[in-house]
């Protein structure tokens, strides 16, 4: 079958050739010089799976009939060219076995020629390639995927040697972090791309020990990029093992931490002004005791004294300061969200021009005041104001998005689609009209301590679109949704990060000892955050500063100012009648209540904690006319207390005293009493309180 020794395809002289291909797994064939396959080797049937018989004779009648459809017009021409050209060449192609399996071989053909140079025949070597065909392709499946997943990693990566740190390769997030075309940084130091020489050096300092012994190293680093600004980011650089011709390398990812490092200090800095409000609320809610019981003496003893006493002008001093440190309380319990508020719907623009006189008075005649709201163009009182309600001239805009004489910077938040229009209410927002005031003055007053020199301040409101992209950037947990933004933009001196970072924190000022309480913007901040809203603040030395304040937008109509309450003529003690049980944990103001509407003529019963109370309003029964309590005080929370008096007496009426805003009461305890007393609070107040509460 495959030829004796004495075949004319291996003549003695070549027979033990014949003996090494039968034992070879490749195939090995001869073929003559006119076309025909003369011989194979064993190797042919378990490749092919087909007697090595049925192919010998003409290899285009034959043996092409065992190669895959597609591939024979190929197949045909490659053995054409080969028996004219008579060289050796290669050959990659299909087989089909008799049960429809493919196979991919490759053939390596060569001519053999005799002593003069003329080709006998020719023979060859055919493999069976398909393990190794598939092996590559997924090794070049797996490298596309790398690739691609290279190329599309949001981290920078560079492969850099770590002899010369060359960088070798780079992604196309390297080029976008740090600004370089990719061709600027392959073949170039990794020198470029550090701050400074002795931060580069410091670089390879610190990780290169690491980097030897551990084989990878994460660090932080400041960065920088090809404009010569910088950035923080981390790194993650491993060893690459030496790989043949290209030397010893690293790859180091380098992630751009700018935005989480704000975050994580937006974070600190909210922890740490939630933990110092509560403190200050804490202090103001115990303070206001005291000042409710000096205040309440001096009154007594005011309203003892003749007329024409010296002693009263003193009292009335006493009773100023107490006015004083009433509203120092207020601006610690607004810092800390925890002050009284009377909420309702306004239109914000219109608050804002109405505050336009109060306003110039307290700006000087060298700042200009520009009001500039969505309904209509600026109103200007020391210059024009153009028809979109921009300010003119400016300058042009650098790269941070301020003008070069310190104007606005830029926003990318998204103009609300009923900007412009004032039928439906675009400014309306649910706040307690003087906070709002109190926030405006705070704010213009900072803005003209910092344009004294002379300049311009603007205030600005329109309804805006935080959408949650734009929200995440922000600090304080905002919530996407629909706002009006109220802005207070000053040309003045601008405020350098360190005192940016710390502006909303109580007590901190830049002023002179004696020339300020450093409460102005701490209450700014409360008041925003009371009223459920967001504060911003941008500033820069020498380009001015823009605070943005961003309340929750409502669609309900404005509700009307409330009126003066109602006022009952105070009784004489002989019109008055009753019993009063008065709940109070601090012993010198549950006293001084007593004494108050005892001599008001009401019977008193005193408590001290929530179940003496709980106890005297069972024991005391149906002639317990009105219980004045306390919302805070030992035994149980004030909302279980409210509970279980009304359990005892469900007709009970109920007066609630606190320094806290009625929202920050927890457990609708303001829901549950009948009226609500404000501390600090006068003898007045506290009566007039009584008999609205008895006469209702």
């Amino acid at each position: 079958m495959f030829g004796t020794e004495s075949s004319p395809e291996f003549p003695p002289v070549e027979s033990h050739f014949r003996d090494l291909a039968e034992q070879m797994e490749s195939v090995f064939w001869v073929v003559s010089r006119g076309g025909e396959l003369t011989w194979v080797s064993p190797a042919f049937e378990t490749i092919w799976h087909r007697p090595s018989a049925s192919v010998l004779g003409d290899l285009g009648e034959v043996f092409l009939a065992t190669v895959h459809p597609e591939d024979r017009a190929y197949l045909a021409s490659w053995i054409q060219e080969g028996l004219e050209l008579e060289d050796a060449r290669t050959a990659h192609y299909r087989i089909q076995r008799p049960d429809g399996s493919i196979r991919r071989v490759r053939t390596r053909a060569f001519p053999v020629r005799d002593d003069q140079g003329r080709t006998q025949r020719f023979m060859g070597l055919t493999d069976d390639v398909t393990d190794e065909y598939e092996s590559r392709r997924e090794m070049e499946e797996t490298a596309r995927r790398l690739r691609q997943t290279f190329a599309s990693l949001s981290d920078a990566v560079f492969i850099v040697d770590s002899g010369t740190r060359t960088i070798v390769e780079c992604n196309l997030a390297a080029e976008r972090i740090f600004g370089y075309a990719r061709d600027e940084l392959i073949g170039s130091g990794t020198r470029k791309l550090h701050v400074s020489q002795e931060s580069y050096e410091a670089f390879a300092s610190d990780f290169d020990p690491t980097l030897q012994e551990e084989g990878a190293v994460h660090l932080d680093w400041t960065m920088r990029r090809e404009d010569g600004s910088t950035f923080e980011s981390r790194h993650t650089v491993t060893l690459l093992s030496e790989t043949k011709g290209l030397g010893s390398g690293v790859v180091s990812v380098i992630r751009d931490v700018s935005h989480e490092r704000t975050l994580e200090r937006q974070f600190q800095q909210s922890q740490k002004l939630e933990a110092v409000g509560g403190l200050a609320a804490g202090i103001s809610h115990d303070f206001n005791n005291v000042l409710t019981v000096i205040q309440a003496h001096a009154e007594m003893v005011q309203d003892a004294l003749p007329e024409a006493s010296s002693l009263r002008t003193d009292l009335g001093e006493i009773l100023e300061e107490v006015e004083r440190a009433t509203k120092l309380t207020r601006q610690l319990l607004a810092f800390g969200r925890k002050q009284a508020l009377q909420p309702r719907v306004v239109d914000l623009a219109a608050e804002i021009r109405s505050m336009q006189p109060t306003l110039r008075r307290l700006i000087p005649a060298n700042i200009d005041l520009r009001i500039e709201t969505s309904e209509g163009g600026a109103a200007s009182e020391n210059g024009e104001a153009s028809e979109n309600g921009e300010r003119r001239g400016g300058g042009e805009r650098n790269a941070d998005g301020r003008t070069s004489e310190g104007g606005e910077p830029k926003e990318d938040w998204e103009a609300s689609d009923d900007r412009g229009r004032s039928d439906d209410g675009p400014n309306r927002v649910e706040a307690d009209p003087t906070q709002l005031h109190q926030v405006v003055l705070n704010l213009v007053t900072n803005a003209v301590q910092a344009t004294n020199g002379g300049g311009s301040i603007t205030l600005a409101v329109d309804p805006r679109e935080l959408s949650p992209s734009q929200a995440a950037k922000l600090p304080w947990e905002a919530r996407p949704g629909a706002y009006v933004r109220l802005s207070v933009v000053d040309t003045g001196v601008g405020m350098p990060p360190e005192v940016r970072e710390r502006v909303f924190e109580p007590f901190f000022t830049t002023k002179p000892p004696g020339q300020g309480s450093g409460l102005g913007l701490a209450s700014v901040f409360g008041i925003v955050k009371q009223s459920r809203g967001h504060i911003t603040v941008d500033s820069e030395v020498g380009r001015g500063t823009r605070i943005d304040v961003l309340l929750p937008r409502t669609s309900e109509a404005p509700t009307a100012e409330p009126g003066a309450a109602r006022r009952k003529p105070a009784g004489t003690p002989t019109e008055r009648s009753g019993t009063i049980l008065v709940a109070e944990d601090d012993p010198s103001l549950g006293d001084l209540a007593r004494r108050v509407l005892e001599r008001a003529g009401y019977s008193v019963e005193l408590a001290t904690d929530f179940p003496g109370a709980l106890a005297l309003v069972e024991t005391c029964g149906d002639a317990l006319d009105l219980l004045v309590s306390d919302a805070v005080m030992p035994g149980m929370t004030g909302a279980e207390f409210l509970d279980r008096a009304r359990s005892l007496r469900p007709d009970l009426r109920i007066v609630l005293m606190s320094g806290y805003s009625k929202d920050e009461l927890k457990g609708g305890m303001r829901a549950k009493a009948s009226a609500f007393l404000e501390k600090p609070f006068s003898l007045d107040e506290l009566v007039r309180t009584v008999d609205e509460a008895l006469a209702d």
